[in-house]
């Protein structure tokens, strides 16, 4: 059971079950006792006026939704937010979870990869408000200054540990999905300020019929041509997410998983229910309780969901160590 609630308590994800050499023989310690926990934990009050005052002040905010805020239920919180700021908004870098509609007019694609790519995108901007996200996701490395002169961060997480190692900002800790609810009625935002221009997003465009081996385009046509709406797409081919966009966008809460540079292949899988197109899947020995994240850089043993017998030992230790760039 402790392992169960390490598991299910934010940021949510696998855990390491360490078991003694003896400890299959000896007899169990009686029945299991099963307990509701809490998932959620609501952010700091003072703090977060704190944030919105700030957010107020700013005169050029940019906005970053990353995958916590999908994971939390925080889809539209996300959009409320987005649009009465008016401000352009991002997504993370090789997203485990889309948290925004890709077709939305306030909607900019991902964060670039790099630390002067991160720079270079921030650019003109005085605040960055980082909701759900890492602050943030390099690969590889490029040196760089992490931020333009004049821009400052905050970030809201529900995870300690994405606190712990931002280079730069300011960090509240507490559910993204809370925190959004209520910074919509918390800021103030100029009468005077208009929203960005909409992108172009990249047109669908015909594609040579198939032959082997399949091209990106060929694939995602395919899927398109199949795949409802709001059909959930699970993709571990993170070298093709250009043409996933524009073949098919994200629109949907619950509806795209993927496992950061595709290091946890099939993880995601198991993420998203039955209920999915897939791209690229293939079988792991990781399990992940639902909605979690299967962080490329965590170690599992396969010894079944934490309902099983092996349960019993009270040597569980928790691993989630999220994934770093």
């Amino acid at each position: 059971m402790q392992a169960y609630v390490v598991a299910m308590q934010p940021p949510r994800g696998p855990v390491f079950l360490s078991i003694p050499l003896d400890d299959w023989d000896k007899p169990a310690l009686g029945p299991a006792v099963l307990r509701d926990v809490s998932g959620r934990v609501a952010p700091d009050a003072q703090r977060l006026q704190a944030f919105a005052e700030k957010i107020s002040r700013a005169q050029r905010p940019l906005l970053l939704l990353g995958p916590e805020v999908d994971r939390d239920g925080g889809w539209e919180a996300g959009i409320a937010f987005a649009e009465k700021l008016k401000a352009p908004v991002y997504g993370s870098t090789l997203p485990d979870r889309i948290s925004f509609p890709e077709n939305h007019p306030l909607a900019r694609g991902p964060m670039p990869m790099t630390i002067a790519g991160v720079n270079e995108a921030l650019q003109g901007y005085d605040l960055v408000i980082a909701i759900g996200a890492q602050v943030f996701r390099y690969y590889p490395f490029v040196a760089g200054d992490f931020l333009p002169e004049g821009t400052e961060v905050l970030q809201i997480t529900s995870d300690p540990h994405l606190s712990a190692i931002a280079p730069v900002g300011d960090s509240l800790i507490g559910s993204v999905r809370i925190c959004l609810e209520q910074l919509v009625d918390l800021i103030d935002v100029p009468a005077t300020r208009t929203a960005p221009a909409p992108r172009t997003l990249p047109e669908p465009t015909a594609v040579e019929p198939a032959a082997a081996p399949l091209t990106a385009d060929q694939v995602y046509h395919v899927i398109r041509t199949v795949k409802p709406d709001d059909a959930a797409l699970v993709n571990e081919s993170t070298s093709t997410m250009a043409e996933q966009l524009k073949w098919c966008p994200t629109t949907h809460s619950d509806s795209f998983f993927s496992t950061p540079a595709a290091a946890s292949a099939g993880a995601s899988r198991r993420q998203s229910g039955s209920r999915s197109a897939t791209a690229n899947a293939a079988s792991t020995g990781m399990w992940s309780p639902p909605s979690a994240t299967a962080p490329s850089s965590t170690r599992c043993k396969p010894s079944g969901p934490p309902h099983s017998t092996s349960c019993r030992s009270s040597s569980w230790h928790s691993a989630t160590a999220p994934t770093r760039f």
